[in-house]
């Protein structure tokens, strides 16, 4: 794979007992439209282009229409949203937040209630809460 075109995701469920769900992705197209409906497709859910929020230090980040409120986020986060969760992030925006002190300032009892998903799930989620955060995205 291209690292260039090199972009990993993350389908974070409401529920704290469902696995999030890790992909990568080799893009060559850039049309959010088509990626989002592509996804939808594969996920078989309903990502929605009018929650989106770009930043380019973490990624893109979209949101389901789902009324129930997102355990993951309000557990980890302190923040309450609803529906799942969908994390694109560039590979090399991933790394670097990586290798900064952020994920750092998780403990055990944060590290106990992902403790089912894998270690990169569980990294990408970390990442996915500090965009939240930073962005003081809520619905």
């Amino acid at each position: 794979m291209n690292r260039k075109n090199r972009y990993c995701c993350l389908n974070i469920p409401c529920n704290l007992s469902e696995k999030c769900n890790y992909f990568e992705l080799d893009l060559q197209i850039k049309d959010l439209k088509i990626l989002v409906n592509d996804i939808n497709k594969e996920l078989n859910s309903d990502f929605k282009l009018s929650s989106i929020v770009i930043d380019e230090k973490y990624g893109i980040l979209l949101f389901d229409n789902e009324e129930k409120v997102n355990n993951y986020i309000l557990k980890l986060g302190k923040v309450k949203i609803d529906g799942k969760c969908l994390l694109i992030s560039h590979i090399a925006n991933f790394d670097n937040f990586l290798k900064s002190s952020n994920i750092k300032i998780y403990n055990e009892e944060s590290l106990k209630i992902i403790s089912h998903n894998t270690q990169l799930c569980r990294k990408m989620i970390f990442l996915c809460i500090h965009f939240i955060l930073s962005k003081n995205i809520t619905n």
